[in-house]
Order: structure tokens, then sequence, then C-alpha cells
């Protein structure tokens, strides 16, 4: 069996579109921080790379064939919620696509004043987000 040094990198330009895979090794991933996309430093950006790397590689134990992306994909999005009041949040929400051999190309949108429909999202995307990593 081979092994393998830790590798860390800060160039998301080397690696193989939105799940993280280095070219020159297609058995190691590189997600959360150490990915080096320009998103927020956040469990939640973290955890959505993760489950599109398990993803990936349960294509692989099944016999697919995962080809290297040449065209634009969307990188996980990293998305903030600020509650103003009891049922009222400002949202502000930061995405970012990849295509390989060019930087990300970021997108932002925010909220311009408080509101109730942030309210309720911001909650729903929590019980979400600690239904589907605790269960």
């Amino acid at each position: 069996m081979k092994h393998y040094r830790p590798v860390v990198t800060r160039a998301v330009d080397v690696l193989q579109g939105a799940c993280g895979r280095k070219p020159d090794n297609d058995k190691i991933y590189i997600i959360g921080d150490a990915q080096g996309t320009p998103l927020p430093k956040s469990g939640h950006v973290a955890y959505g790379a993760g489950v599109r790397v398990a993803g990936e590689i349960g294509r692989r134990v099944a016999g697919e064939t995962i080809a290297a992306p040449t065209a634009a994909s969307a990188l996980p999005g990293g998305i903030c919620w600020a509650s103003v009041t009891h049922d009222e949040s400002i949202m502000i929400s930061v995405g970012a696509t990849f295509t390989p051999g060019a930087p990300p190309k970021m997108g932002f949108e925010v909220d311009p004043t408080h509101n109730t429909a942030s309210g309720a999202a911001a909650m729903e995307w929590g019980q979400t987000m600690w239904k589907n990593m605790l269960g």
C-alpha cells in the first residue's frame, strides 16, 4: 500500500473542480479552509464540500468514471443570517463558480433590510443543517 504525505494547498485553480481533487493524485481531496477558495471560512462551507466529495467517492466506488471538469462549476455557497428581531433577519449570501485555469468568480446577495422571509429562512436553514449533520 502506497502512503501519501499530507498535502495542503491554497491555490484553488490547481484543484479539479468543486470537489477539490488534486490533478496529480485523484485519491487526495482537499476541502474546507485548506481548499483555498475565496469563500467564508465557515463550517457549513466545509460541510457542503464534504457532501460533494462523499457523493463523488460513492460514484467512484460504484464504478463511474469521474472526468475532470472543463466548464464552470459552483463551489459550495456561504450564507449568513443576522437576527434583528425575534422574527426578522438580514441575509448575506456569497457564492463562487470555479472554471479550471481561471480565478473563481464571486457573487453576492444581501438583503437591503431585515425581513420576515429571511427570518424564516434562517430558522429553516439552521434546522436543516443540524438535521443533516446530527440526524
